[in-house]
């Protein structure tokens, strides 16, 4: 995030700028979604929810997603929206999204986000996969509201890039 801007998700899917992540930068990535959602006023165990989830598929992005990943952040006055998407094989056919075994390796991270918001997988824009988060947004994220002051560089949250 830049210094000496102003902040607020974007209102659309089309105006959100994305951010482009790695496993290199992934605890950034969470750390600004954090302190971005924090500034919104959401709640905090709705916040913390909403960041697991986030979270949980921006790392399934990195696992299994192939070389680009991005992510966008919006709220359009009635539901505040995530979208992670990645140029990677896409999802296996057949996915149901369902609890795990508690003796399976894996295959937690989709369910999970899907028990902390409303989840829809498709297939990627240009290949790969799209990850949909959303919930709905706090009175603060409406348009119209107050504007988000960003944070200083080096506050001690996150380095990514938001437009």
């Amino acid at each position: 995030m830049r210094s000496g801007t102003v902040r607020r998700p974007a209102q659309s899917r089309d105006a959100a700028p994305p951010v482009s992540f790695d496993q290199a930068t992934l605890a950034d990535v969470r750390a600004d979604v954090a302190a971005l959602l924090q500034r919104c006023g959401l709640p905090a165990p709705v916040l913390d929810g909403f960041v697991t989830a986030i979270n949980e598929v921006t790392t399934n992005a990195v696992l299994y997603g192939g070389q680009s990943r991005q992510l966008r952040l919006w709220c359009d006055g009635r539901r505040l929206y995530s979208e992670i998407s990645d140029d990677g094989a896409g999802l296996p056919p057949g996915l149901v999204l369902g609890p795990v075994s508690p003796l399976a390796d894996g295959g937690r991270g989709l369910w999970l986000a899907s028990q902390l918001s409303q989840l829809a997988v498709g297939p990627g824009r240009s290949g790969g996969a799209t990850v949909e988060l959303s919930l709905s947004c706090p009175r603060s994220t409406h348009p119209g509201s107050p504007a988000i002051p960003d944070r200083e560089p080096g506050s001690g949250a996150g380095t990514s890039s938001w437009g």
